[in-house]
C-alpha cells in the first residue's frame, strides 16, 4: 500500500520538530511525502532517526503498523518511542535503545534484548515470556504487571526498576531459578498476585 503524508497534516497534529527534520532528511524537504508502506519499509525506517517517531504517527492515524515478529532491529535508536501493544515476538533487539520508550502491552515473547537499554521504559503489562534480557539496562523501568515467565535476566542493571505485580515462573530451570534469585536480591518476592517488594527496594 502507498501512504502519503503532508506538511499540513503534521502541523495540524503538532508533530515534533525533530521528527519532521528526520522525515525531510530521508524523503526531502518538499512534501507531500509518499512511500510504499510495507513491513520491510517499516523495519528499514525503524532503524533510522525517523524510527522513534513512527509510533507517534501510528497513534495519529498517519500510518498503519506492521507486526514486528522476528524483525531484526538490533542497535536501533528508539528512545522515547511510542510502541504500545506492538508485537515483537522473537524479534532480534540486541543492543536496541528503548530508553524512555512506551512498550506497555507489547508482546516481546522470545525476543532477544541482550544488552538493550530499557532504562525508564514503560513495560507495564508487557509479555516477556522466554525473552532474553542478558546484560540489559533496566534501571527505573516499569514492569508493573508484566509477564516474565522464563525470562533470562543475567547480568542486568535493575536499580529502581518496578516489578510490582509482575509474574515469574516457579519452575526448576536453572535460568528461572537465577531470575528469581536476582529479583530476590533486590527485595522482590513472589506472591499470589505477582511480585511484591518493600518500598525501599525501588528507591535509588
Amino acid at each position: 500500500m502507498k501512504i502519503t503524508i503532508t506538511r499540513t497534516q503534521l502541523e495540524e497534529l503538532g508533530a515534533y520538530c525533530d521528527g519532521v527534520k528526520a522525515l525531510e532528511e530521508i524523503f526531502g524537504r518538499d512534501g507531500p511525502w509518499t512511500t510504499e508502506w510495507t513491513r520491510f519499509r517499516q523495519i528499514e525506517l525503524l532503524r533510522t532517526p525517523l524510527g522513534r517517531y513512527l509510533g507517534w504517527a501510528r497513534n495519529r492515524g498517519l500510518i498503519p503498523f506492521w507486526d514486528m515478529t522476528g524483525a531484526c532491529l538490533s542497535g536501533a535508536q528508539l528512545i522515547n518511542a511510542i510502541l504500545t501493544g506492538v508485537k515483537f515476538t522473537n524479534a532480534v533487539l540486541i543492543g536496541t535503545n528503548f530508553s524512555g520508550a512506551d512498550l506497555s502491552g507489547a508482546d516481546l515473547t522470545g525476543a532477544d534484548l541482550s544488552g538493550a537499554n530499557l532504562s525508564n521504559a514503560d513495560l507495564r503489562g508487557t509479555y516477556l515470556t522466554d525473552a532474553k534480557l542478558v546484560g540489559a539496562n533496566l534501571r527505573r523501568a516499569n514492569f508493573t504487571g508484566a509477564n516474565l515467565y522464563c525470562a533470562k535476566l543475567n547480568n542486568v542493571i535493575l536499580h529502581g526498576a518496578d516489578f510490582a505485580g509482575a509474574q515469574i515462573c516457579s519452575c526448576f530451570r536453572s535460568s528461572c531459578e537465577h531470575t528469581r534469585d536476582i529479583l530476590a536480591s533486590y527485595g522482590w518476592t513472589p506472591e499470589s498476585n505477582g511480585l511484591a517488594a518493600p518500598i525501599s527496594a525501588t528507591d535509588e
